[in-house]
């Protein structure tokens, strides 16, 4: 049985895009029903405490079952591509190696897979003020590295591959060749917190539009809101709110403290996220620019419209389930709103429908299974 060593310390306690993939990618991965790979998995040990570690699959019944090492490591930077230097001898033997994140250390590379999530910090450093252009300096030194030296690159999307390929292709030979598309999936968002419950607990009193994500100027929440509140007074007795979750700076609300239509409701429990996403009109996600787009899937799985972006991966994962807007276009945008506002159940069930159908083209099953592949490839390439 061939070993294969995975890197996923990018599972962390405050989860992020990048570490939910890894852990669903994994669960599906112990899941399946192979006998060629064995799976040692390196976590970071900050979630080996947690009372309700988001990796406790991995130590439940499976059809594999992995071996499983602590490493404390960087996100990101020079003394992380140390620590895989110093720890290389410490590891079992394996035949290949595996890091579900983009920071893929360079020492790693000569039987590496890596996985690429996005390049915004490579496209657009200057939406993250002076760190982000230090980030993207060193970023661009990795991705350039990885280019060159990686056997295997796997992208989320299609639109990550092009952004990949157009940055990277000329710099490295056979990079064509190399680099993978493999669609993620999606999970369900739980939870069953009726509609009184939710507008008690988050102050919601009335018909909305739901966001729930960062507030990094990529995400474009700033050119959301100007739209809805464009939309609003354009419609004088609409008693839509643009309600808005995740973690926001004092600042930025402070900015728009005397627009009562747009709340900042902040942390979102687990339990409650399927069920904003089903009671909204409509999951408002214009983004400027994506490497995915989880929340475009989830809000299909939970049975409401999307309202998203017609660039970038987005166009990709919606699919024609979604109104696709341009998200430097307010006007654009303030007709979407619109048009959900005044949308009648006919139409509205017919964009449920098609989202239906959407969400088959998705599953972590699937992205399992094409993950394999390509180890099974890489091995038969390096042995020859």
């Amino acid at each position: 049985m061939k070993k294969i060593l995975i890197d996923a310390t990018c599972i962390l306690p405050k989860q992020s895009g990048v570490g939910r993939y890894a852990i669903e990618l994994l669960r599906a991965m112990v899941a399946l029903d192979q006998k060629r790979w064995a799976l040692h998995i390196l976590l970071h040990p900050d979630i080996r405490n947690m009372t309700d570690s988001p990796v406790g699959f991995l130590f439940a019944e499976s059809r594999i079952k992995p071996e499983v090492s602590y490493l404390e490591v960087p996100g990101i930077g020079f003394k992380r591509e140390w620590v895989f230097w110093r720890m290389r001898g410490q590891f079992p033997a394996h035949d290949l190696f595996h890091c579900l994140s983009s920071n893929a250390p360079w020492c790693m590379a000569k039987r590496g897979l890596v996985t690429i999530h996005d390049l915004k910090f490579i496209l657009f450093p200057g939406f993250f003020g002076k760190v982000g252009r230090l980030k993207s300096l060193y970023l661009s030194k990795q991705f350039r590295a990885i280019a060159r030296r990686y056997q295997r690159i796997i992208t989320v999307s299609d639109s990550t591959r092009h952004d990949f390929l157009e940055v990277y292709g000329s710099e490295a030979k056979g990079l064509e060749k190399r680099v993978k598309a493999i669609l993620s999936g999606y999970s369900v968002p739980g939870g069953s917190t009726s509609l009184p419950e939710l507008k008690q607990q988050y102050g919601i009193d009335g018909p909305y539009f739901f966001y729930l994500g960062e507030l990094r100027p990529h995400k474009n929440v700033r050119g959301m809101i100007d739209a809805f509140i464009a939309h609003k007074r354009a419609n004088p007795d609409n008693d839509a709110l643009f309600v808005i979750g995740g973690h926001a700076h004092p600042s930025f609300v402070a900015d728009y403290v005397e627009d009562e239509a747009v709340r900042f409701i902040g942390f979102v429990r687990e339990q409650d996220l399927g069920p904003l996403y089903k009671h909204s009109l409509a999951c408002y996600f214009a983004s400027l620019y994506e490497g995915f787009g989880f929340p475009i899937l989830e809000a299909m799985a939970s049975g409401t419209l999307v309202i998203t972006s017609s660039i970038s991966s987005m166009p990709e994962v919606a699919g024609d389930a979604a109104i696709l807007v341009d998200p430097t276009d307010k006007s654009d945008m303030e007709s979407a709103l619109t048009r959900v506002k005044e949308m009648s159940e006919k139409e509205r069930e017919a964009f449920i429908q098609k989202a239906s159908l959407n969400l088959d083209r998705f599953s972590w099953k699937s992205c399992a299974r094409q993950t394999f592949e390509q180890y099974n490839l890489l091995i038969g390439n390096l042995t020859k």
